[in-house]
């Protein structure tokens, strides 16, 4: 909220006044090394304010003075007098973004060295806001905006001629020290936030490529098992992979001089190549290993003026080729944005149009070619027979990512389906296809990080490897991977007018799959997806688990043609089996709402919540509510059960002010396990070793396992006093609490002095009572004043009344002997 009233706030000073080339920057002294861009505390002026002819700082006298623990805006209007795709590149040391009339062209977040991310955009002539948010940690503050116009070919310092700037320095500025909203726990990696290092169930083998020239653009197996790969700077490259990992690949260079080629197909009569002006077959004629002969086959589309672009993809259809011919202007010609056939004798003829900037095909599935277009307003689309216009069809990558390659999935559970990579860093993603009366449209779901910075291209081998190159901070690299053990993850969703199907590899927990709550789905326009425009709440009637008891169909009246819908599956989610999901969330592109109903057919249901089942029961839990009766509670203080405390469709509910209520029955070593949810802006608590006769209140002894809405209650602001915590004292790892309404599952384990809290089925605090470090955080508390607070072995489990509704369900309890193991 606080950026985007900066962002208001600039562009009302931008929109007004005289206009002053250059930049203006402000800078506020925050003190502090967040992990990323933070956000101010309302209402502090910056301790300075300049306007400087570039963005191009690299000193503390760039940087006003200053060097280290400080946050920078920087504003003006970017005059725009040519048409087309401009491409921007920023340099920071710290993390950065840049944005462009309220959208997000650059992500360069994060804690890291000088590096060089890139974005594009669309622009027409005119005036343009942009604003840079920067933050510098400690060491070398760098920050640098670089851009590259249509027909330009290298990134340069966006000039002052192109900066005009209305912010007046005459703003008011303050010294001293300024305060920034606190960090939140990061979300749980691919529940709402990127995945960390390479899907368990991958093994990779990777190889340096240091002689690598540039980017690579076209990849192939040759008739030798080796790889060929050809870069955007025009070499063709054997390579050899070593036969262990982080070894340097033996490469040589076979061909060079090649104009921005996109492409390559390795075929008997050659290797043919696609240049930015015309079809190439290269043969080496005297077996050197080096290509002899340059064979130009088909040229005839315009290179120069506003036609300059790129030709990109190249693959064989039948003795025929199929190429995209990208469009940088809308003045370029008819030849641009288009699909391509060219025969072997040089001929050509257009076949499709729609495209904007594609980088490549994608062939070898029962759908036939894709296409991957990095700025149309799709990411991935099969080719469709009969239909030249493919706009509005395929899928769209979330949060503006742009294709480079991908590859179709031959085998396996994702049979038909592509991988899918980027240069920005989002690692390997997956799309599944949904094909309805009028095309395709389909969803995306996430598969590996750990796969470098940068990821230039994909492709199948043999055997079903999987081949790709990256790059990162040590330089690009080859990498080989191989799939062997599928995890527990949405495998597709089909779209009908009443709702969404979703798949699964696995059967789920029917009791939590067929809870609309559980199902958290956020709709907005396709038109301004990617420029963060607003977002609906997808209302979900109903959830039905099927009789295979691994697809559950949704159903909702909410979904609209021309959308981006989000899906986050949210609280307690495990297969049948207890496996915890790969990753809770989907994006689904509704090109168009098809016309086929869904009339679910539900699996037999099973025993409701609020029991127990035998293999329960035999590893001796035993039942703390039963959906029907309080007999295991007491009020705090009290002998009897208030009656605020409520019993109602099989759940302890907290409706009106009564106290907190304990267990009538102490506990030493335990653990608990409970489902919970509280209403927006809700707050709650579990408390254990809580002493009946001393104090007033549970929390004077017994230390408080938090629940919380993270987002509608201030205390989600920080870790310490979010969903999860050891309230005040221990943060939690991740952030993995559900909405407001939704159902949670919490355990608490306690084995002597040692205390896990885990939330749906994830670890996130873990500590030890009375050891020197937690009396140490205890004395820097509130509860300092509290001589007895968690100093007992045991005692009763305490509900928190906070004042909020909170509900809960299925409360049981086992006693644990100090062997006993998870």
């Amino acid at each position: 909220m606080i950026c985007a009233l900066l962002w208001i706030v600039s562009s009302l000073f931008l929109s007004t006044g005289m206009a002053t080339p250059g930049i203006t920057i402000r800078i506020w002294d925050i003190q502090v090394s967040p992990a990323d861009l933070p956000q101010l505390d309302p209402g502090q002026a910056p301790n300075d304010i300049a306007v400087v002819p570039t963005l191009d700082l690299n000193s503390p006298a760039d940087f006003l003075g200053h060097e280290n623990t400080f946050y920078l805006l920087a504003d003006a209007d970017l005059a725009i007098s040519e048409p087309g795709v401009y491409e921007f590149q920023l340099n920071s040391d710290d993390g950065s973004e840049l944005w462009i009339a309220g959208t997000r062209v650059i992500d360069n977040g994060g804690l890291h060295a000088a590096k060089k991310v890139e974005g594009r955009i669309a622009l027409d002539v005119g005036q343009h806001p942009i604003q840079i948010k920067f933050f510098q940690g400690t060491v070398d503050a760098v920050l640098q905006l670089f851009w590259k116009p249509p027909l330009q070919t290298d990134f340069v310092i966006v000039p002052e001629t192109a900066l005009k700037t209305n912010l007046p320095t005459s703003l008011p500025t303050s010294p001293g020290p300024k305060s920034i909203v606190r960090e939140k726990s990061p979300r749980l990696p691919g529940h709402g936030s990127k995945l960390e290092g390479l899907h368990s169930g991958m093994d990779a083998l990777h190889s340096a490529l240091p002689e690598l020239d540039g980017h690579v653009t076209g990849m192939a197996m040759s008739k030798d098992d080796s790889l060929l790969l050809l870069t955007d700077q025009g070499s063709l490259w054997r390579v050899t992979p070593p036969e262990r990992s982080n070894v340097k690949a033996s490469m040589k260079r076979i061909a060079e001089g090649l104009d921005d080629p996109g492409g390559l197909v390795v075929a008997d009569d050659g290797i043919w190549i696609i240049q930015r002006e015309e079809l190439t077959r290269l043969r080496d004629l005297n077996a050197d290993g080096v290509i002899d002969e340059y064979a130009a086959i088909s040229t005839g589309w315009p290179v120069t003026g506003h036609d300059s672009g790129t030709a990109r993809g190249l693959m064989p259809v039948g003795d025929d080729f199929l190429v995209m011919l990208t469009k940088t202007s809308e003045q370029a010609s008819e030849h641009r944005g288009t699909l391509v056939r060219i025969s072997r004798d040089g001929s050509w003829d257009l076949v499709g149009d729609g495209l904007l900037e594609p980088t490549g095909f994608s062939s070898g599935s029962g759908h036939g070619p894709a296409i991957i277009d990095q700025a149309a307003s799709t990411g991935v689309l099969p080719m469709i027979p009969n239909v030249r216009d493919l706009s509005g069809q395929g899928v769209r990558l979330p949060a503006g990512a742009s294709p480079r390659s991908a590859m179709w999935l031959e085998s396996g559970p994702w049979k038909d389906q592509l991988l899918v990579v980027d240069g920005g860093g989002h690692g390997i993603r997956r799309v599944a296809f949904d094909q309805h009366d009028n095309g395709f449209q389909g969803a995306v779901f996430r598969v590996s990080q750990g796969l470098g910075d940068s990821i230039d291209h994909i492709m199948g081998g043999p055997e079903d490897q999987i081949w790709l190159v990256s790059h990162d901070d040590r330089g690009p690299r080859l990498s080989r991977l191989e799939m062997h053990r599928h995890l527990f993850q949405m495998e597709s969703i089909e779209a009908y007018a009443n709702g969404l199907l979703v798949r699964f590899s696995d059967s789920v927990e029917p009791l939590i799959a067929s809870e609309p709550s559980a199902w958290f789905i956020m709709m907005e326009s396709l038109n301004g997806a990617n420029g963060r425009n607003a977002m609906d709440r997808v209302v979900v009637d109903r959830a039905t688990v099927l009789a295979d008891g691994r697809s559950v169909f949704i159903e909702s009246d909410d979904l609209n043609d021309g959308s981006l819908l989000h899906l986050q599956l949210v609280g307690p989610w495990s297969s049948q089996a207890g496996r915890r999901l790969h990753s809770n969330e989907a994006w689904y592109t509704m090109n168009e709402v098809p016309l086929r109903n869904m009339v679910p057919a539900s699996t037999p249901r099973m025993d409701g919540h609020n029991r127990l089942t035998p293999m329960q029961e035999a590893e001796g839990w035993t039942l703390l509510f039963d959906g029907e009766s309080m007999d295991h509670w007491r009020g705090f203080g009290k002998d009897h059960f208030p009656e605020e405390w409520t019993i109602r469709d099989g759940q302890l509910i907290r409706t009106q002010p009564s106290g907190d209520i304990i267990t009538r029955e102490q506990f030493d070593d335990f653990e608990l396990s409970l489902d919970w949810k509280v209403e927006p802006g809700g707050n709650s608590g579990v408390f254990f070793n809580v002493a009946s006769d001393i104090g007033n209140a549970v929390y004077h002894t017994g230390p408080e396992m938090q629940l919380l809405d993270n987002q509608g209650h201030p205390d989600g602001g920080s870790p310490l006093t979010s969903a999860g915590s050891n309230y005040a004292l221990h943060p939690p790892l991740w952030d993995v609490a559900a909405p407001a309404d939704s159902w949670n599952r919490s355990r608490l384990v306690v084995r002597g002095d040692a205390v896990e809290h885990w939330l749906n089925g994830v670890l996130i605090v873990e500590y030890r009572l009375g050891t020197p470090e937690w009396r140490r955080r205890v004395e820097d508390s509130k509860f300092r004043s509290m001589p007895q607070y968690g100093s007992r072995q045991s005692g009763h489990i305490a509900l928190q009344d906070h004042g909020e509704k909170v509900s809960f369900r299925n409360i049981r309890i086992r006693r644990l002997e100090m062997g006993d193991s998870e």
